[in-house]
């Protein structure tokens, strides 16, 4: 008859049990020799006692007779692994980048992972544990707090570039070097973007965006707080967020004015001042040409608002 196995752990004298039949009890086995008409096998048992895991390294007989120690040492407490999630099911049509071939976000924290570009034939949750893996390997030195740390690692046939602030780590390939002062632009956003607000599937498509602007313009042509603003506005249909009537009305004629923007500028904002359209859907009526003005007729009517 196999007896449960008890015995004092050599490091503080706490009575520890387990069931040689049972591999859940115990972190590793080791079969050795028969001696004396007994089967003898070597396991390692762990507990945690004052934030340290103490291993024992014991011999048992095959029937669970304990028969002495071998080792005892301490060790941090094993972490547990937490399976990713992906936060958005991806079911929008997928934008072809010019600048990247592949873009996530990691969250190490939170255990999620955001798509944001990814073609058929790379798994992003896959790619995402393999990276999360790695970084967990690292040295903590090589990773300093407060500051972004970057570094490539070269995974199913492909190099891809990881940067990581935080618990945050963004995964890409890059299709352009000459766009690459791009990248941080877009960082800066996926790093501190809160994605608790809206659909994921807003989230992605608002990324997406960002990432159809680049391709658009020059980079020359693009002010990274724009862009933040956009980020900030783009799920309200109305930016200024006011219902007066008598307000919209005049912010409208003082637009209507205003002879330095473009009559279809105008009337685009004039359909979002209205609540008809969010910024984001203007933004994809056709105004990715236009975004630096169309982002200029709102901080102007953001102006008069408070005049």
């Amino acid at each position: 008859m196999i007896t449960e196995t008890s015995f004092k752990c050599q490091l503080c004298e706490t009575t520890i049990s387990f069931h040689i039949e049972d591999s859940s009890t115990y972190l590793a086995k080791t079969d050795e020799l028969k001696f004396a008409g007994m089967e003898l096998a070597t396991y390692r048992i762990g507990h945690e006692h004052d934030e340290l895991y103490h291993v024992n390294v014991v011999t048992v007989d095959h029937r669970g007779h304990w028969r002495g120690h071998k080792d005892a040492y301490k060790e941090d407490v094993p972490k547990v692994k937490k399976e990713l999630h992906l936060l958005n099911s991806n079911n929008i049509d997928r934008y072809k980048s010019q600048i990247f071939e592949f873009l996530i976000l990691v969250d190490s924290l939170e255990n999620w992972v955001f798509e944001v570009l990814s073609p058929d034939n790379i798994m992003p949750l896959s790619i995402a544990e393999t990276v999360l893996e790695t970084l967990s390997e690292i040295d903590d030195d090589l990773i300093e707090e407060g500051l972004r740390t970057n570094m490539e690692l070269f995974l199913v046939d492909q190099n891809f570039k990881v940067s990581i602030f935080g618990a945050r780590s963004i995964v890409y390939i890059t299709k352009s070097l000459e766009k690459e002062s791009v990248h941080q632009m877009i960082f800066d956003q996926l790093f501190f973007f809160d994605f608790d607000k809206n659909s994921e599937e807003d989230h992605q498509l608002l990324f997406m965006t960002i990432l159809e602007l680049f391709d658009f313009l020059d980079v020359s042509e693009i002010d990274n707080k724009k862009i933040g603003e956009l980020v900030d506005m783009a799920y309200l249909s109305n930016p200024l967020q006011t219902s007066n009537n008598d307000v919209v009305s005049d912010l409208i004629t003082k637009l209507v004015n205003q002879k330095s923007f473009p009559e279809h500028l105008v009337m685009g904002a004039i359909s979002l001042l209205s609540g008809q359209v969010t910024l984001l859907e203007l933004i994809h009526q056709g105004f990715f040409d236009d975004f630096n003005s169309l982002m200029d007729i709102v901080e102007f009517l953001k102006i008069k608002i408070k005049d």
